[in-house]
């Protein structure tokens, strides 16, 4: 990721705090935003896209991109939820999309999910702001439960 421009973080863009993962800023797919990867005992079992505003059009944006790029890669959505606006502003946010599918031959199972959030706010001056954030989060869920059996 270093070698492709990406800069290494030291704290999870929502939190600020130090993240478990490898946290990397840079562009992914046209957009700028943060990378984050997940491991348990060396094996990637979770990833992060996060595109992070204070403005909802950005995210909004971004999420068409993403759901058109997965969706020619992938196919139409498996599953579509509902997902409505922390901010009480009778926002019309897009459903969250999910695609699962599975390897036959060893039987993974994995999924990929999209959506916009914007129930994070950060403190700025003499208030706080609210982050809309698009999230395209894949996840290797057949090996993240066999990490959880084994204790890890």
């Amino acid at each position: 990721m270093i070698e492709q421009g990406f800069k290494v973080e030291d704290a999870h863009p929502a939190t600020g705090q130090p993240d478990p993962g490898i946290v990397f800023h840079g562009s992914f797919a046209d957009r700028m935003c943060y990378l984050i990867f997940r491991f348990k005992a060396n094996s990637f079992y979770l990833g992060e896209v996060q595109l992070r505003s204070y403005d909802y059009q950005p995210p909004l944006e971004a999420y068409d991109h993403f759901v058109t790029l997965l969706t020619a890669k992938y196919g139409g959505a498996g599953e579509r939820l509902p997902v409505s606006s922390a901010t009480g502003a009778n926002r019309n946010m897009p459903d969250m999309v999910k695609w699962n599918w599975g390897d036959d031959g060893s039987m993974d199972v994995y999924k990929i999910e999209v959506f916009v959030s914007d129930s994070v706010y950060e403190l700025h001056g003499d208030g706080a702001r609210c982050v809309v954030q698009l999230i395209v989060r894949y996840e290797a869920v057949s090996l993240g439960n066999k990490l959880k059996e084994d204790g890890l």
